[in-house]
């Protein structure tokens, strides 16, 4: 007689039950609140850092520019349209001069008028925090005759405010004063955050922080505070 051996697991399909499955997504669920600000930390740090290093090399460009032109930098405008003085602003300082390798953060805007003229961007004038829209992140674009865009700006109030050329050789406590910064607009003139509409004024993207050239080339991480451009900021 043939007997037919059974085999109690062959063929069976093990089922989650309902309670089962919901503690599985409870857990899941947990994981991912406990691990979600982690890693939205270790990313916003790893923005920070290329902010860093993106002031690290504007901050050679600018000095470099200095060294070579007697100790100025410049022009610095505030003025608009026909009133601004070529080449317009820092970044175009510093693209027409070689020290970097475009004057746009992106490609919005881009001069059709100058001998100039291209759509390549720079990585180095964008802050990864940057986000157009938000006030309190938003970078600056502007129109001609610049055709220029950064989420940095240069603060007027280096050598004593006014439009024109800054004398970077004669800036006292240099390690204390802001050159570039994250900002709004390619001038910096006030420090207002966070109230910013209608302001240029210097933007704290980095939690409480925002990165800074100081005048003496080093990058250094600011506070939110009130401080005054045409002063020092500690």
């Amino acid at each position: 007689m043939n007997r037919q051996t059974t085999q109690p697991w062959k063929g069976r399909i093990c089922l989650f039950t309902l309670i089962e499955l919901l503690v599985v997504i409870a857990i899941i669920a947990i994981l991912a609140a406990i691990l979600m600000p982690a890693l939205n930390g270790a990313r916003n740090r790893a923005h920070a850092v290329t902010c860093t290093n993106n002031l690290k090399q504007l901050s050679s460009g600018v000095l470099s520019y200095s060294d070579a032109n007697n100790g100025w930098f410049g022009p610095i405008n505030t003025n608009s349209g026909s009133g601004r003085i070529y080449p317009y602003v820092w970044t175009n300082v510093l693209y027409v001069n070689h020290y970097i390798d475009a004057k746009n953060r992106d490609s919005t805007f881009h001069s059709e008028h100058t001998e100039h003229d291209d759509e390549k961007v720079s990585l180095l004038l964008a802050c990864p925090m940057a986000v157009f829209g938000e006030p309190t992140r938003t970078g600056w674009r502007i129109g001609g005759p610049a055709f220029a865009s950064s989420d940095y700006g240069f603060n007027y109030y280096l050598a004593g405010g006014g439009n024109g050329f800054h004398r970077m050789s004669t800036l006292k406590d240099p390690s204390r004063r802001v050159v570039l910064a994250d900002a709004n607009s390619n001038v910096i003139t006030e420090n207002t955050y966070p109230t910013v509409s209608g302001k240029k004024t210097v933007l704290y993207r980095h939690g409480k922080h925002a990165n800074a050239m100081a005048g003496d080339g080093s990058v250094q991480s600011i506070e939110q505070n009130k401080f005054s451009l045409s002063g020092t900021f500690r």
